[in-house]
């Protein structure tokens, strides 16, 4: 997936790619011996998808994602804006990017390490290179507890997302210097 994203960072991002990617990550149709739905947008039959933590009877939702119902109007809108030629900085876009998509969260599971990948595409796009000295998934991946901090600040607030974007860039800035990059 990760490979796809970065070598082929040129090509257009589609359902039918993000499908791939999704079933890369579970070619067993299971996530945690459980079955998931793969290669297709979440279907409403599980009820609302929400990112909760805490133990049964104690759970905290930390956020709902659209309904089900949404996901195609949602992910054309995202496909659209992502392979449009913006005027954006590509690194405020790669920010985006992942926020915007893990905020539509559309699978049932893997969406983070989509967004991930979606962002190092992104990435790749701005060097116009596949090769990187850095990994922005791993630095997101060694920083997750501020990672979803930050992210459900940004999906609880009121539309002001500087602080993820300031948060995405200071990580940027750490997996570069993580492996010496200037």
């Amino acid at each position: 997936m990760t490979l796809d994203a970065t070598h082929k960072f040129n090509s257009e991002l589609t359902a039918e790619r993000l499908f791939g990617w999704h079933a890369a990550l579970f070619p067993t149709g299971r996530s945690n011996r459980r079955s998931i739905a793969v290669a297709t947008w979440r279907d409403a039959s599980a009820g609302p998808m929400q990112v909760v933590s805490g133990e049964r009877g104690r759970e905290r939702v930390h956020y709902e994602a659209p309904a089900a119902a949404k996901l195609d109007s949602e992910m054309g809108t995202f496909i659209e804006w992502h392979n449009g030629d913006l005027q954006i900085d590509p690194i405020i876009k790669a920010a985006v990017a992942h926020l915007w998509f893990v905020s539509i969260h559309p699978f049932e599971d893997g969406n983070g390490r989509i967004g991930r990948a979606i962002s190092e595409m992104t990435l790749a796009r701005s060097e116009g290179t596949p090769l990187r000295a850095y990994s922005m998934s791993a630095e997101m991946y060694a920083e997750r507890q501020a990672y979803y901090e930050e992210l459900e600040a940004a999906q609880k607030g009121d539309l002001n997302i500087s602080s993820w974007l300031l948060w995405f860039l200071s990580c940027l800035n750490r997996a570069m210097a993580r492996k010496g990059t200037p």
